[in-house]
This record gives structure tokens, sequence and C-alpha cells, in this order.
């Protein structure tokens, strides 16, 4: 549970760190993107800190998987909003989360989150070569921006793919010490019992 809470404080810290940026700091963003980019972080700063005060009361996996999900809509939002497209910054956050939370949920659902996060870089790649985000950006750059976040992508999935396989191993360890202490201490048991008889 306090790896759950730790991962939602995280996506809360970041996410408001991420609003401060935008309130504070003489960025350079298209016009009225400011204010959206502050409210986008701040409803996302709102959702982790829901989700970490109603943490003990929720199973992991779905808080896990609603973090994430939030936090790629939020991070397509501020990508599109902003109109940096592939080029923003804040997508490299959603593969730390993906490394983070391979450890609390399955495998499948650690792959479907790094298949919807690739889709939604590849969707990202195609609007940013189409013009979509002011004039098109040359194939090559939009390339080379695909390739990095694709990056970022793999690495955290392997990442955190090592990370699950680590905890199940020291499950298993830890459960295999326990049924030996279990039959030892029934064979304790056992010749104490036959001691007293004696």
């Amino acid at each position: 549970m306090r790896l759950l809470r730790g991962l939602l404080l995280v996506g809360l810290g970041v996410s408001l760190a991420f609003a401060l940026m935008f309130a504070v700091l003489p960025l350079k963003w298209a016009f009225g993107s400011r204010p959206w980019g502050v409210a986008v972080c701040a409803v996302l700063a709102a959702a982790f800190a829901v989700l970490a005060w109603r943490a003990p009361s929720l199973r992991a996996s779905a808080a896990v998987l609603s973090s994430m999900t939030l936090a790629m809509i939020a991070s397509a939002a501020l990508a599109v909003g902003l109109g940096a497209g592939i080029a923003s910054p804040l997508l490299a956050f959603l593969p730390l989360m993906l490394a983070g939370a391979a450890g609390m949920v399955s495998r499948r659902a650690t792959l479907a989150m790094a298949g919807a996060h690739a889709a939604l870089l590849l969707a990202l790649a195609l609007a940013d070569a189409a013009g979509a985000f002011g004039p098109s950006a040359a194939l090559p750059l939009v390339v080379q921006r695909l390739a990095v976040q694709l990056g970022l992508l793999v690495a955290a999935l392997f990442i955190g793919l090592l990370m699950r396989r680590s905890i199940d191993r020291s499950l298993a360890r830890a459960m295999a010490r326990e049924l030996r202490f279990a039959g030892l201490l029934a064979v304790a048991a056992d010749w104490y019992w036959e001691m007293d008889a004696q």
C-alpha cells in the first residue's frame, strides 16, 4: 500500500511542479496556453491527490491503471494544447510512471499501457508531420522525436518488467521460506509432544 501511495504522491508532486512551472516561468507558448497548462496540471494533481487519499480502499491495480490513464490524457491534452506535439517534454513523464507502475499491475496490463502510450506517440507524430501544430515539421525531425520518445518508452518498459520479475521472485522465495518454517515448526511441535509424553 505504501508503494502505491508513494507512486500517487510522486504523480501529485510532478503535476503540481508542472502547474507551478506553467504559472510562474516565462515560457513561450501559444496564446492562451499558459492557463490551459496550469488548469490541466491542476486537475491531474487533484486526481492524484484523490487517488492517494483513497488508496487504502482501492485495489492497487485499479488505482494504477486509473492514474496512468489520467496522466496519458493530460499529457496528450498538454501536447496538443501547447502546440508542441511529439516534441512535448511532458510525454517523458508517462514512461517514468510506467516503470514504477509495472511492479503493481500484471504484465498484460503493463504491456497494454505501453501499447496505448506508443499509439498516442504515433498519433502525435502523424499530426505533427501533417502540420496540426503549426507549420509541418520536417519528416526526419518528426521521426527523430518519435524515436526518442519510443526509446524512453522501451527503456521504461524493460526496467518495469525487470522490476516486476524481481518482485515476483522475491515473493516466491519468501513464500518458500514461510512454508519451510511452518514445516520445521510442525516437526518441533511433534517432537515436543513426544518428549512430553515420555
